[in-house]
C-alpha cells in the first residue's frame, strides 16, 4: 500500500533500501526536464552572456570586449547553472519525495475514510433490531440529496408498506429532478392524500424521519447548502470513553460523526465561534466575566449531561427487547417508554427536552432493574445489566454537577444584577464596535480548523492509522469495537492539532451543520471522492446568523445589552445577522429586563432502586 511503498523490509533490508534510493534517484530524474533544462543553460551561457557582456564592457571602456573575457564569463554562467541543477536534484530527491508522499497520502484518506463511513452506517443496522433497522435505512436514503427515485420509493415502501404512496413518491421524484414543477405539485398533492392515512405512524416512529418524509411529499429534498444536522456531544462522548477505558460510554452513531469530522478537516472546513469581552472598570468587568464563566460551565456541564442521557437510551433501547420474540415484532405491546426510546433513536441528532427523556430513562432503568432475575439471566444478560448501572451512575455524577453549576450560575447572576442596579443612573451596557470605548461588551469572531500548515501533517498520520486499521481487518470482520476505537484514535489525531477537548471548541463544531456524505457510493474512485468532497463540504453553509442570534439573545437575556440603531448595520455587514432580527431586540434591552434569575432548576436524577448488585459484580 501507498504509505509503506518507501519503507524498508526488516527482513531483507538491502534490497529494499536499494529499491528506496533507485526509485528516489528515478522519481528526481524524472522530474527535471533534461533537454529544456540544457537549452536554459546554453541560453543564458551564450547569447545572453555575451550581449550583456559586450554591453557593459562597452559603456566602461568604449570598446568590446576581447573572446578570453567572453569565455571567462560563460565558463563561469555553465558551472553556476550545473550546480543549481545539482541543488534541484537532490531536492527532488529528499523534500520533492516528501511532497509526493504528503500527495499519496491525502488521496489515501480520500480512498480509505469513506469506506469506514459507509462501513459503520451499515453496522449500526446490524446492532438494531427489524423496527430499528428500517427506520435508519430509511433515514439514510431520504436524507440523501442524491438518492433517486428509487431510493426514495424504497424507503417510503419499507416504512408505510403501501404501493401507493411508494409509486406516487417516485413520480414526485422523476418530476422534481427534471425541474418540472407543475408536474410535481400535482404529484404531489396526490402523495400528501395518501401520507394523511399514516401521518400518525410516521409521528409515532420517528420526528427525524417524518419531517423527511413530509419534506418529500412537497416536492423538495435535502439542502446540500444547509447540510445535516450533527448528533450533539459526539466529541465528548468520544473522549469519556478514551478516557476511562470503557468503548460502552460511546455508540456507533459517534463512530460515524468522527469520520464525518476528519473528512470536513482535511477538506479545509472551518468553524466560526464568537469570543465576547467585557469593558469598563474593575467591579463591572470582574463581574462580567464571573457570569460569562458560570454560564458557560453550566453549559458545559448540560452538554456532559445530555451525552449520557443519549449514551443511556441508546443501551437500553438494545437491553428492553423482549425474550421470546423475534427482533422487530410486538411492537404493538412495547411500552410508552419504549416507543419514546426508539423515536430518539432513529432521530439520532439533538435531544429536544433533556427533561423529558431523563424521565424516560429512569423509569425505563427502572423498571429493567425490577424485574432483573440474576438466576434466570444468562451472564451475558448480566454483564449488560451491569453495563447499565454503570452508565446510570456515571448519569447520576453528570447531573449532580449541572446541579452545583446551576446555583453557581445563580449566585453570579445575581452578583451581576447587584452590579447593574448599583449603576442604574450611568450608561446602558451596549455593544462596542472596533474603535470605541466606554462601558459594554465587544464580539471577536474566530475559527476552528486545521491550518496551511497542519493540514498534511494530520492527513500523513490519520493516513497511516487508517491504513494500520485496513490492515488489522485484512481478512477478518470489523466489530463494533474496532470501529470505536479507530474513532479514539482519529480524534487523538486532530486533537494534536485543535484542542478539542475545550467545550468552547466542541460546542462550536457540533453547533454547525455536516457535509451530506450520505450521498457516498461504495465504487467510487479516490480522484471522484476527492473533488466531490472538496465541493459537498465548501458548499456547506456556516451557521454564522444563528450564532450571532444566540449570542445576542444571550447578552441581552443575561448581560443587560441594550442595542441601538446604529449597531445593526455593524451585526449585518460584520456577522451576516438578519436585519429584522436585530431590530426585533431593540425592543428587548433593560426596559423588559428584571433581577429575577428565572431558568428552571434542572432536574434532579433518582437513585437506582434495590437489585442484586452482589450478582452483578460476580458477572465480572
Amino acid at each position: 500500500m501507498a504509505a509503506y511503498d518507501d519503507i524498508p523490509a526488516r527482513n531483507s533490508p538491502a534490497p529494499s533500501l536499494t529499491d528506496s534510493i533507485l526509485s528516489r534517484v528515478r522519481g528526481a530524474a524524472k522530474k527535471e526536464r533534461w533537454g529544456k533544462t540544457f537549452l536554459q543553460i546554453a541560453w543564458t551561457a551564450g547569447p545572453v552572456t555575451y550581449l550583456a557582456l559586450q554591453g557593459g564592457y562597452y559603456m566602461a571602456y568604449g570598446k568590446s570586449a576581447p573572446m578570453q573575457v567572453f569565455f571567462y564569463f560563460a565558463g563561469y554562467t555553465v558551472i553556476a547553472a550545473v550546480f543549481a541543477l545539482a541543488v534541484r536534484f537532490l531536492y527532488n530527491m529528499t523534500r520533492g519525495s516528501e511532497k509526493d508522499a504528503d500527495h499519496r497520502s491525502l488521496q489515501r484518506v480520500f480512498d480509505l475514510l469513506p469506506d469506514r463511513i459507509i462501513e459503520v452506517r451499515d453496522l449500526q443496522l446490524s446492532d438494531l433490531d427489524l423496527f430499528g433497522r428500517t427506520v435508519l435505512g430509511a433515514k439514510y436514503l431520504l436524507e440523501n440529496p442524491n438518492a433517486g427515485a428509487e431510493a426514495v420509493a424504497t424507503a417510503l415502501m419499507d416504512l408505510t408498506g403501501d404501493k401507493e404512496i411508494a409509486a406516487a413518491i417516485r413520480d414526485v421524484e422523476v418530476y422534481r429532478r427534471y425541474g418540472l414543477i407543475v408536474r410535481t405539485q400535482e404529484k404531489s398533492t396526490v402523495l400528501k392524500e395518501y401520507l394523511e392515512r399514516h401521518r400518525d405512524l410516521l409521528a409515532a416512529t420517528s420526528e427525524e424521519v417524518a419531517r423527511l418524509v413530509w419534506l418529500r411529499a412537497a416536492g423538495m429534498g435535502p439542502s446540500r447548502r444547509l447540510g445535516r444536522t450533527r448528533t450533539r456531544g459526539f466529541i465528548g462522548r468520544v473522549f469519556a470513553a478514551a478516557e476511562a477505558d470503557n468503548l460502552n460510554l460511546m455508540s456507533l452513531v459517534d463512530v460515524e460523526e468522527v469520520c464525518i469530522l476528519v473528512f470536513e478537516l482535511i477538506c479545509g472546513r472551518r468553524y466560526p465561534y464568537f469570543k465576547v469581552r467585557y469593558f469598563g472598570d474593575r467591579a463591572y468587568t470582574e463581574a462580567a466575566r464571573r457570569l460569562y464563566h458560570a454560564r458557560r460551565e453550566y453549559r458545559a456541564s448540560v452538554f456532559v449531561r445530555n451525552s449520557r442521557i443519549r449514551v443511556l437510551a441508546e443501551r437500553l433501547y438494545a437491553a428492553e427487547d423482549q425474550p421470546g420474540k423475534e427482533r422487530g415484532e410486538g411492537r404493538a405491546e412495547t411500552k410508552k417508554g419504549r416507543n419514546a426510546i426508539r423515536r430518539v433513536l432513529a432521530s439520532f441528532t439533538q435531544i429536544r427536552s433533556a427533561r423529558i427523556l431523563q424521565e424516560m430513562v429512569t423509569g425505563a432503568m427502572a423498571n429493567l432493574l425490577e424485574n432483573f432475575n440474576p438466576d434466570k439471566s444468562g451472564r451475558a444478560e448480566t454483564r449488560r445489566i451491569r453495563t447499565l448501572v454503570e452508565l446510570y451512575r456515571q448519569l447520576r455524577r453528570s447531573a449532580a454537577r449541572v446541579e452545583k453549576n446551576y446555583h453557581a450560575f445563580k449566585m453570579a447572576w445575581e452578583r451581576y444584577a447587584e452590579v447593574l442596579e448599583s449603576r442604574s443612573s450611568q450608561v446602558p451596557v451596549r455593544l462596542l464596535k472596533p474603535g470605541e470605548s466606554g462601558w459594554g461588551v465587544g464580539l471577536q469572531l474566530k475559527s476552528i480548523g486545521l491550518g496551511s500548515k497542519e493540514t498534511l501533517p494530520a492527513a500523513r498520520l490519520i493516513e497511516e492509522r487508517l491504513e494500520e486499521f485496513s490492515l488489522e481487518h485484512e481478512e477478518s470482520n470489523i466489530k463494533t469495537n474496532d470501529q470505536k476505537e479507530l474513532a479514539v484514535s482519529l480524534l487523538q489525531i486532530l486533537d494534536r492539532f485543535i484542542p478539542l477537548g475545550e467545550i468552547q471548541v466542541q460546542r462550536a463544531i457540533e453547533s454547525t451543520n455536516s457535509a451530506y456524505l450520505t450521498s457516498l457510493e461504495k465504487d467510487m474512485s479516490y480522484t471522484a471522492r476527492e473533488s466531490w468532497g472538496l465541493a459537498l463540504v465548501s458548499g456547506v453553509d456556516s451557521p454564522l446568523r444563528e450564532g450571532i442570534h444566540e449570542t445576542l439573545r444571550g447578552l441581552i437575556e443575561f448581560d443587560q445589552l441594550q442595542l441601538r440603531e446604529e449597531d445593526i448595520p455593524y451585526l449585518t455587514e460584520r456577522f451576516n445577522a438578519d436585519p429584522e432580527y436585530a431590530k426585533g431586540l431593540l425592543f428587548e434591552g433593560p426596559k423588559g429586563w428584571t433581577p429575577v434569575f428565572d431558568l428552571p432548576e434542572p432536574a434532579h436524577v433518582p437513585s437506582l432502586p434495590d437489585y442484586p448488585s452482589k450478582a452483578v459484580r460476580r458477572s465480572s
